[in-house]
C-alpha cells in the first residue's frame, strides 16, 4: 500500500519552507505521538526563493 502526498498554495502569510515527514506507527495509531526516538524520515521539502525581486 503506497501513500500520495499533495501541496496546495499556501495562504500568503506564510512563506515556507514546508517539509513532508514520515514515521511508521507500531500497532494501533490512536495512541502515537512520535515523539521520542529517531524515527521520523523526510521525504521531500520546499523553500520558496527569498531573493529580493
Amino acid at each position: 500500500m503506497g501513500s500520495k502526498f499533495q501541496w496546495d498554495q499556501w495562504g500568503s502569510s506564510y512563506s515556507g519552507p514546508v517539509m513532508t515527514c514520515m514515521a511508521k506507527c507500531p500497532g494501533s495509531c490512536s495512541n502515537f505521538k512520535g515523539d521520542s526516538g529517531n524515527i521520523w524520515v523526510k521525504i521531500d521539502q520546499y523553500r520558496p526563493d527569498q531573493t529580493p525581486q
